[in-house]
């Protein structure tokens, strides 16, 4: 499971992530989580992230 969320997303705010995480990972759930200082947005740092993830979920490869 693959957690990105920006510390100052005015849509969703970064509590939501935070209990997301803790749900999960209490379900028994591996959780990469991260944050970041973005906004409501994809940071470009972490593309390579998430292109990886997908790869690994997909049994692709990162391009």
């Amino acid at each position: 499971m693959l957690i990105r969320h920006g510390r100052n997303d005015p849509v969703i705010d970064v509590g939501f992530a935070r209990r997301a995480r803790e749900l999960l990972a209490g379900g028994g759930l591996d959780v990469d989580y991260m944050e970041t200082d973005a906004g409501h947005w994809l940071p470009g740092e972490i593309v390579p992230q998430l292109r990886g993830f997908v790869a690994r979920v997909t049994g692709g490869s990162p391009t």
